[in-house]
């Protein structure tokens, strides 16, 4: 069970850059949502600091791996990043929510 974020970080969200998603589907089963999307992550982009509610697997067909919960896709290349994302989460719950930067170091 992930602890909960203070209030001050839900207020405070950072934003993404550079970032696309395809909807793949979604289907809501009883009181869970099941979604699947693919965020592309153009060079230099970002899909900012975020987190999930639910369950989900990141499949990264292109591009370098890295995520944890609280978490942020970077593309640090000359190439798309190219990620599919399928989430189990209580329905009506965000695919992912921003959140502010924890105050990790800059990348790149």
């Amino acid at each position: 069970m992930r602890p909960s974020r203070p209030a001050a970080a839900r207020a405070t969200a950072s934003t993404s850059t550079a970032l696309s998603t395809k909807i793949l589907g979604k289907q809501v089963i009883g009181g869970t949502e099941y979604n699947g999307a693919e965020p592309t992550i153009a060079p230099g982009g970002t899909t900012g600091w975020r987190h999930h509610d639910g369950t989900v697997v990141h499949v990264l067909p292109a591009g370098t791996p890295g995520a944890d919960k609280v978490h942020r896709g970077v593309d640090l290349g000359s190439t798309p990043v190219l990620i599919d994302v399928f989430s189990i989460a209580p329905n009506g719950a965000p695919m992912s929510e921003s959140v502010a930067d924890p105050g990790c170091p800059a990348l790149g």
